[in-house]
């Protein structure tokens, strides 16, 4: 539910507070970018992804958006504990979500990922594998998400999600929700180079708020690739 409310922010009917200050020029770019690009989101590749939730989210608001024409072709689940996530959810989902054709249930990937270590290290063998572009693919993982997850890893983080946004094609969209907003911030300031970013939240219409960490329920931003 939440993944939805803050991606419905982004429609262009969505009400703003009339006491706000409002988004800059730029913002207001990149918001129109992303609304723009989320019917046509090919892949949705969710990293700690425990059962599913977020991309059953998204899957949902996709199907309502396209009016139910399925357009992701392909879900990629990653997690360290994929192996225990799916044999006690994922393997029941996959059905649910043929019958309700939001995907194919041989489109949907599972795969163990560990982000407190480089892509490169071995434990993310399955997960590198996933993500190598290769010449002529037509395959892109569009929309990565990341819920709850930076403030557990505490910043251990950094070297696996770095070397994700580079790796990552033009274009490609960033979702990350946390309980408080300081790992984001941490986000943005290594990764401002390659991302343009939106605030999600609470903080969506006042600027003055986002730098801080004062938010009314969990932060939420979304980036999108240079």
């Amino acid at each position: 539910m939440l993944l939805c409310t803050s991606f419905l922010k982004l429609h262009p009917s969505s009400v703003v507070p009339s006491n706000c200050t409002g988004l800059s020029k730029d913002q207001l770019a990149v918001k129109n970018r992303i609304w723009n690009a989320i019917s046509n989101v090919n892949t949705v590749y969710s990293i700690g992804c425990g059962p599913g939730n977020d991309v059953l989210g998204f899957l949902a608001l996709q199907a309502c958006l396209t009016r139910n024409q399925k357009a992701a072709k392909q879900v990629v689940l990653l997690d360290w504990m994929i192996n225990e996530w799916e044999e006690a959810i994922i393997n029941t989902l996959r059905p649910i979500l043929e019958k309700a054709d939001l995907v194919d249930a041989k489109s949907l990937i599972c795969a163990k990922c560990n982000v407190l270590k480089p892509i490169k290290n071995e434990e993310n063998a399955s997960a590198e594998t996933l993500l190598a572009r290769k010449p002529g693919h037509d395959v892109r993982f569009d929309l990565y998400v990341t819920s709850y997850l930076l403030s557990e890893t505490r910043g251990k983080w950094h070297g696996f999600y770095l070397d994700l946004v580079e790796r990552a094609a033009s274009g490609s969209l960033f979702y990350f929700c946390e309980p408080k907003p300081w790992q984001l911030h941490e986000l943005r300031r290594i990764t401002s180079d390659l991302l343009d970013f939106i605030w999600m939240d609470s903080s969506m219409y006042y600027p003055a708020l986002q730098p801080t960490e004062g938010r009314t329920g969990p932060a939420v931003l979304l980036g999108v690739k240079k």
